[in-house]
C-alpha cells in the first residue's frame, strides 16, 4: 500500500512540475501598428487597407524572457484590439465586416482575425475574434505585413486613422 501511495505522489509531483514548467515557457508581447482607412471607401463592397511593415519585437521579447527564436514552438494571436486615433468622436459605427491578414517574405497570407455585424451602437474600441492559427512562422521574421480588409455600411467624409494593438502569446521548448 506504502510503493502504491509512493508512486501517486511522486505522479502529482511530476504532474505538478510540468504545469509550472509550462508557466515559464509561456509568455506574451505586443505589436502595434496604425493604418488608415479611406473616406472614399465604397459601401457594402470590400476594400484592402495595407499597413506598413510592422517591426516585431519578438525578438526582444525572446530576449528578455531568456529564451531563443529557435526554441519557440508557438506564437498564437492571442488578442487584437482596434482604436480610432482620428476622429477623435468617430465610432466604428460605420463597419459591416473587418479581416485582418498576415504575411511575410515566402510565406502565404492568412487571416488571423476577424469581426462582422458590427453593432451601430460600438464605440471607439473594437475587439476582434482570433482565430488562433500558430503564426511563429511569420512573426519569427524581423518584419511582417498586415493588410486589412473592410466592408462599411455607412459613409464617412474623413479619413479614419486606426491603431491595432495586436498581443502575441509565445510558448518556447524547454530543449
Amino acid at each position: 500500500m506504502n510503493n502504491i501511495k509512493g508512486l501517486l505522489l511522486i505522479g502529482f509531483m511530476v504532474v505538478i512540475a510540468s504545469c509550472n514548467l509550462d508557466k515559464l515557457l509561456t509568455f506574451s508581447f505586443t505589436d502595434k501598428v496604425t493604418f488608415t482607412i479611406p473616406s472614399t471607401v465604397g459601401i457594402n463592397t470590400p476594400f484592402s487597407i495595407p499597413t506598413p511593415p510592422v517591426e516585431s519585437q519578438a525578438t526582444e521579447s525572446f530576449d528578455n524572457n531568456d529564451t531563443r527564436i529557435d526554441l519557440v514552438k508557438e506564437i498564437k494571436l492571442k488578442s487584437i484590439r482596434l482604436k480610432i486615433d482620428n476622429p477623435s468622436n468617430q465610432t466604428f459605427s460605420f463597419l459591416n465586416k473587418i479581416k485582418i491578414y498576415i504575411t511575410t517574405e515566402g510565406k502565404e497570407e492568412l487571416l488571423i482575425a476577424e469581426e462582422s455585424n458590427i453593432p451601430d451602437n460600438i464605440g471607439n474600441l473594437l475587439d476582434l475574434v482570433s482565430t488562433g492559427d500558430n503564426l511563429d512562422d511569420y512573426i519569427k521574421s524581423d518584419k511582417y505585413q498586415i493588410r486589412t480588409e473592410v466592408v462599411t455600411d455607412e459613409s464617412f467624409l474623413k479619413d479614419i486613422e486606426i491603431m491595432a494593438t495586436m498581443t502575441f502569446q509565445v510558448t518556447a521548448d524547454p530543449f
